[in-house]
């Protein structure tokens, strides 16, 4: 769980912190990817500070500590299907930017599927780590 939590605070830390040489480029393609790294890292430090105080008060009692597993695979399998929206649609507006002959536009799909595409890994990873110490339902 801490560990976790330390990878997506850094991953975020990141996003918010490769935002700003992207604004400093002064160009619309690095301005689009720049707003979706700055907000996607501001959403997930919001997603840490809400969630992770909770998560860890329901792990530290032993007898939680499964029931607090479950829940957690519960949540990163939900968010890991919900990535192939993001990733869908992120690349729709990709792919939307070419008629639009729009860098800003681009740079937003671009940033968005390369954000997605991280917490789909990221989901992916902790599910499977989860799954050696939680019991599955039937249809996951």
């Amino acid at each position: 769980m801490r560990r976790m939590t330390l990878v997506l605070l850094v991953a975020s830390l990141l996003s918010i912190a490769l935002a700003v040489p992207l604004f400093r480029a002064g160009r619309p393609l690095a301005a689009g990817v720049a707003w979706q790294f700055l907000s996607w890292g501001v959403i997930d430090l919001a997603i840490i500070a809400i969630g992770a105080p909770g998560m860890t008060k329901l792990a530290s009692a032993s007898r939680d500590a499964q029931a607090a597993a479950v829940k957690l695979r519960r949540t990163l399998l939900f968010n890991f299907k919900l990535n192939y929206f993001w990733v869908g649609a992120s690349l729709a507006v990709l792919v939307a930017a070419w008629p639009l002959r729009s860098a800003g536009v681009a740079g937003h799909g671009l940033g968005a599927t390369l954000q997605a595409l991280l917490l789909f890994v990221f989901d992916r990873v902790y599910v499977a780590r989860l799954d050696a110490v939680t019991p599955k339902r039937g249809g996951e």
